[in-house]
C-alpha cells in the first residue's frame, strides 16, 4: 500500500511538471495568432443563420456594441486623425465573438481606437479593443494584437500579407505644426484638394511596417530590410523585382509584399 501512494505521488509530480511543459508547446506562434484570427473572420462570414445585418440591429434604444462616444475633436488641421482619410468604410468584423457585417468603421490613429458608425446619425462609438479580433474595411484585413502578447506594440494592424511569414502595417498620427506644404504622402498621407496653405498645424502620417516568422518579430525601417530574411534568394528576387518594376517607384508597402510572396514560390 504505502508503494502505491509512494507511486501515486510521483506520479502526479511528474504529471504537475509536464502539464505547463506540454501546454506551453502547444500555444500558436505570433504569426500563427495573426493566422488563426482571420481565418475565424473568414469562415464565418456568410453564415446568414449566425449573423444579423448590422444595420437592422441598431436601435435608437440600445446600442449594438455599448462602446462610448468617441470625442470630436475641437483642434482645426490639415489632414485627417484617422488611418487613411476621414471616411468611414463598409465591412465585417468579429467582435465580442461574433461577427457582423455591413459595419462602418474607421481607425483613430491619433487616439489608437476603432470607431464604428451608427446608421443614419453622425454618432460614431469607440469599440473595446479587447473584444476586436479581425476585421475588414472593405477589402482590407485588419487584426487587434493586445494583451495576450508581449513582441508587439498594442494595437490595430493591417494584415498585408499572411503566407509562410506575415506583414503587419501599423499607422500612428501625430498633431504637428509646419509652414512648409505638407499635403501628399509625406505629410499628412494623402492628397487632400481641400488641403488649407495657411493653417500650420495637421496630423502627421508615421507608418511602420513589421516581418513576422513565429515568434520573430522585426521592424522593417526601409522596404529592403526585408531582403535580409531571404539571403539564399536574395540575388533572385532583385532581379525579379528589377524586371517587374521601376525601383524609383514602388512603394514599401508593395515592396514588401512582392518580396515575400515571390520568395515563397522560389521554395
Amino acid at each position: 500500500m504505502k508503494r502505491y501512494y509512494k507511486l501515486a505521488a510521483f506520479c502526479i509530480l511528474v504529471c504537475g511538471m509536464l502539464l505547463p511543459i506540454l501546454s506551453h508547446s502547444k500555444e500558436p506562434s505570433l504569426s500563427q495568432t495573426v493566422e488563426i484570427k482571420l481565418k475565424r473572420l473568414r469562415d464565418t462570414a456568410g453564415i446568414s443563420a449566425l449573423v444579423s445585418d448590422y444595420s437592422s440591429r441598431i436601435q435608437s434604444s440600445q446600442i449594438l456594441y455599448r462602446g462610448r462616444q468617441a470625442v470630436k475633436y475641437s483642434t482645426v488641421a490639415n489632414g485627417s486623425n484617422y488611418w487613411s482619410d476621414g471616411r468611414f468604410m463598409p465591412g465585417s468584423i468579429m467582435y465580442n465573438k461574433k461577427h457582423y457585417d455591413s459595419v462602418y468603421m474607421n481607425i483613430d490613429a491619433f487616439a489608437g481606437n476603432l470607431e464604428i458608425k451608427i446608421a443614419n446619425t453622425d454618432i460614431s462609438l469607440v469599440l473595446d479593443p479587447e473584444k476586436v479580433e479581425a476585421f475588414c474595411i472593405g477589402k482590407r484585413p485588419f487584426i487587434y494584437m493586445g494583451s495576450e502578447q508581449t513582441l508587439l506594440p498594442q494595437g490595430y494592424y493591417e494584415v498585408l500579407y499572411c503566407g509562410e511569414v506575415v506583414l503587419l502595417k501599423g499607422v500612428r498620427k501625430l498633431l504637428m505644426s509646419s509652414v512648409d506644404n505638407m499635403n501628399g504622402t509625406d505629410g499628412i498621407g494623402y492628397d487632400d484638394p481641400h488641403y488649407k496653405m495657411g493653417l500650420a498645424t495637421y496630423y502627421k502620417y508615421l507608418p511602420y511596417y513589421y516581418y513576422l516568422n513565429g515568434n520573430e518579430v522585426k521592424r522593417l525601417k526601409r522596404g529592403r530590410h526585408i531582403l535580409a530574411f531571404y539571403p539564399k534568394e536574395r540575388r533572385a528576387i532583385k532581379n525579379y523585382l528589377h524586371y517587374k518594376y521601376n525601383y524609383a517607384t514602388i512603394d514599401i508597402e508593395r515592396y514588401i509584399v512582392e518580396v515575400a510572396s515571390y520568395a515563397e514560390s522560389l521554395k
